[in-house]
């Protein structure tokens, strides 16, 4: 069996000299190119912190009487059964 290297060595030998050997410059690397691929920073950092907040706010509201829990529980329920059948329509 044959390396990939035996196929293509030949050719190179035949071509090394054609070809001119051109210089190519360093490029630098781009910081602002990488902030902006960096989405953990500008995307999900903040979605993550208003969604803390969020949740901290509506626990809040779930501490205290037994019958305020379960009204959330069923306005939820009613604002997941909306958005389903928006989402279905």
């Amino acid at each position: 069996r044959y390396e990939a290297r035996s196929f293509y060595g030949p050719f190179k030998k035949a071509f090394s000299g054609i070809y001119p050997m051109v210089g190519v410059p360093k490029a630098g690397y781009p910081e602002g190119l990488a902030r902006v691929f960096n989405v953990d920073n500008w995307l999900f950092g903040p979605l993550v912190e208003i969604g803390g907040r969020l949740t901290g706010r509506i626990s809040r509201a779930h501490i205290g009487i037994p019958q305020m829990y379960l009204i959330w529980q069923v306005a939820g329920a009613a604002l997941v059964m909306a958005a389903l059948f928006w989402l279905l329509r």
